[in-house]
């Protein structure tokens, strides 16, 4: 059995993550924390998981954190950009994994995440040590590994996209242009003026 957790939960993209993990055989939810819906059952964020999930929704602290930590193998972590080193260290001094989803250690050079998300990296070392690897593609980079960077939308859709007539050999390798478009990126459950 594999205890999860999710930090981040009410968003949709871990919304998404909950209703991959209801059909895995091993799998069993533990906690779900957020700073939004605190309280309130995570089925009534995500109504596509009434009668599957019905945990309440704890808050983002430490104090949560480290209980969550302490009892899961692996916490799952979406939340907004600049946070997710502060939690992750929580999780993974407790001896346990982070599966990253945002794009906090995705970039191996910090500087870079800095140029793009306009703000200091909370911990610079963390893009070195995470392995950055779709799990379906590069399943052996993955294991045993302790904090894993999960790539984005695009880079994600596009590889698994391409994978199965790369490896039958019907596209020659260095020659393909992905041209992707989004109407709106980063949009979130929460509102924005933008």
């Amino acid at each position: 059995m594999i205890r999860y957790s999710v930090i981040g939960a009410v968003g949709y993209v871990c919304g998404e993550l909950l209703r991959m993990m209801v059909a895995h055989p091993e799998g069993k939810l533990v906690n779900v924390l957020d700073t939004f819906g605190v309280g309130d059952k995570i089925c009534d964020y995500h109504p596509h998981l009434r009668g599957f999930y019905d945990q309440q929704i704890l808050d983002i602290n430490e104090e949560n954190v480290k209980a969550t930590a302490e009892a899961s193998d692996v916490v799952f972590v979406q939340v907004p950009s600049g946070s997710v080193a502060q939690w992750a260290e929580i999780v993974l001094a407790a001896g346990e994994k982070v599966i990253a989803i945002g794009a906090d250690i995705r970039f191996r050079d910090a500087e870079v995440w800095e140029k793009w998300y306009g703000m200091k990296h909370p911990n610079p070392q963390m893009t070195h040590d995470a392995v950055y690897c779709i799990p379906e593609v590069m399943r052996e980079d993955a294991k045993g590994k302790s904090l894993i960077a999960n790539p984005g939308c695009y880079p994600t859709a596009t590889t698994i996209g391409l994978q199965p007539v790369l490896k039958a050999g019907h596209i020659v390798e260095n020659t393909i242009v992905v041209d992707a478009k989004s109407g709106f990126t980063r949009a979130g459950r929460r509102p924005a003026q933008n």
